[in-house]
Order: C-alpha cells, then structure tokens, then sequence
C-alpha cells in the first residue's frame, strides 16, 4: 500500500513538471517575443580605466555626475536608433561645454579592425551593438581600447602594455596602429593622428639628433685647423697669461670696493625679503572659491591648490581647497591630473 502511494506521488510531480515545462516553452516562444521592451534613449556612460563608474540618462542629469567624476578618461554618449535597432555612439574627451549635437553618419570606413594584447587576438566590432560611424569621432586610442577590451572581453588592459591593432579599410588597405596613434572619422575619409605627447617626445629625440650631428661636424672642423690658426691660438694663450698678472697687481685694490657692493647687497637682499614677506601676507588675504566644495577661502584658512588636465586633452583647469584635494586623493593623485 505504501509502494502505491508513492508512486502515485512520483507520477503526480512528474505530470505538473511536464505542464510548468511546456508552459514555460510557449511562453516564451509565443508570447515574450511579442512584449514591448525597454529601451533607454539617451545614455552616458563614463569610463575610467576601462571600467563604467556612472551611467547617465539625460543631459541635465550628465553634468550633474560630471561634477561629481572628474577624473574620468572618456564619456560615451549613445543615441538608440529604432531603425538600426543599435545605439549610435559619439565619443566626447571634453563635457564641460558639451550640448546635444546632430548624430551624423558616415562612411562605413573599416571592413575589419582586430587588437593583438598578451599574445592574443581580439576582434573589435565598430558597428555591431554600438555604431561609432559617427563624423568627428575620435577612436581607438589608448583609453578607447582599453573600454573595448574589458567590456567587450572581459579583459583588462594594463597602462604599461603595447599592443597592436590591425585594420582593412574599405578599399582593402591594410595598416596597424599602436598605442601612439588613433583614428578621427570624416564623412567620406579617416584621419591616422598621432598623439601630442608622442609628438613632443618626437620633436625632443629629433632635435636631440641635430645636435649629435652639429657637435660631430665641429669637431670635425676643429681637427682641420692650420698651423698658422695654432701659433695665433698660442700668441693669444700668451696675450692672456699676461693680463692675468696685470689683474693680480691690481686685485688689493678692487678688495675695498667689492667689500662696499657686498655690504649694498645685504642691504638690497633684506629689503627684498621684507617686500615678499608683505606680498604673502597679502596673497594670504586674497578670497578663492573651491570647485569641489564652492566654498569661500584665503590661502591663510586653506592652501589653494591648482590641477590641470594632462597633454592629451583639452585644457581643463580646477581650483581645489586643500581639505577637497586630500579627500578626493583617488580622484586628482593620478596621472591625468598634474599639479601646478
């Protein structure tokens, strides 16, 4: 009787797991398909390292986080197309002026664009999910890469490592990039532009060049003297030893005097030194405003604190009480910041 009983509880779970697997299955066969989905507009999403710290969903409530995250590497602002049924994506270095401008479109200029890191191969999609044919966009430089690759991925990409990208355009060129370069978007054509501060670097190693083969070239000329030029250089030698000891005779008596300009300096110097005292005190009393906090300050309640973006941005300056400073340390002690 027992073995009966259960048997037919056995056979009663089978029959509802059976039913709740079919309803499941027409479910989401015959219905969910049909459901209305949502899908936000409008998207901010601020990268830094690679990593999504914020996400906005309007251009009031963007510059609202903007004040909050500074230190940020890139912003991506994404427009959903319903006919695309994809996100166009427009890449912004700079938010602090920035409006709502028109989405254009352009050229479809890559067939193909692969990242080569830790001896792997990546594929990076510039239009699949997210469209970035977008005139006036700016990408795949180091910081962009770095966003694909961990979001995309799963990957991270370390600031110290170099790496590769291999492109075919749309006329089947094919060309590479490293962390030096990126590329900018036109309606019709790309651009390949390298950045500033490997221009700079550029410009020194070049220079430092020219002056190599300059120093070569006089040392070169300074072997080709004539005998006539070395019995000159050995009169003048002469002609030299020869003031020397004329100045030695006269050296007791240019002592007083000397004594006299040195005495008149120490004076001079004290003056100077109580000038740039009063000038303290006065810079002390001057009022600054804090970014951060918006609060007032002297530099005698707190020491005034001046940051500026690195090389590769637009110039973005920010005024920081010190307390704001220590408390962001996360935020401004990094490499994109650079205190003045």
């Amino acid at each position: 009787m027992d073995k009966i009983k259960k048997n037919g509880t056995f056979l009663v779970i089978i029959f509802f797991v059976k039913i709740y697997t079919e309803f499941e299955y027409s479910f989401k066969k015959y219905v969910l398909p049909y459901l209305p989905k949502h899908i936000e507009q409008t998207i901010f999403d601020f990268s830094e390292n690679g990593d999504i710290i914020c996400k906005s969903y309007s251009i009031d409530e963007m510059n609202e986080n903007r004040k909050k995250n500074k230190g940020i590497d890139f912003a991506l602002h994404k427009e959903y197309d319903k006919t695309s049924e994809k996100y166009n994506v427009r890449v912004v270095d700079n938010l602090k002026n920035y409006s709502n401008p028109e989405f254009k479109k352009c050229k479809k200029h890559f067939m193909s664009v692969e990242l080569s890191a830790y001896d792997k191969t990546y594929e990076i999609q510039m239009d699949t999910n997210n469209d970035y044919y977008i005139e006036d966009n700016e990408v795949l430089f180091y910081e962009f890469v770095q966003y694909i690759l961990y979001n995309e991925h799963g990957t991270y990409l370390n600031l110290d490592e170099n790496y590769t990208i291999t492109i075919v355009d749309g006329e089947c060129n094919i060309f590479t990039l490293d962390r030096t370069k990126y590329i900018k978007f036109s309606e019709n054509k790309y651009e390949i532009i390298t950045r500033k501060e490997y221009i700079l670097e550029s410009d020194a190693t070049t220079s430092n060049k020219d002056d190599v083969e300059s120093n070569k070239n006089e040392k070169e000329k300074e072997n080709e003297i004539s005998n006539e030029e070395i019995e000159n250089a050995i009169k003048t030698e002469e002609e030299i030893l020869i003031n020397k000891k004329e100045h030695l005779q006269t050296i007791h008596e240019k002592e007083m005097e000397e004594a006299e300009n040195y005495v008149k300096w120490e004076d001079e110097e004290v003056e100077h030194q109580i000038e740039s005292y009063y000038e303290d005190e006065k810079q002390k009393e001057e009022l600054y405003k804090c970014d951060n906090c918006e609060n007032m300050y002297t530099n005698f309640t707190s020491k005034k604190i001046v940051l500026m973006r690195d090389s590769y941005y637009e110039n973005d300056v920010t005024c920081l009480c010190e307390e704001c400073y220590e408390l962001n340390d996360d935020t401004y002690k990094n490499r994109k910041w650079i205190k003045q």
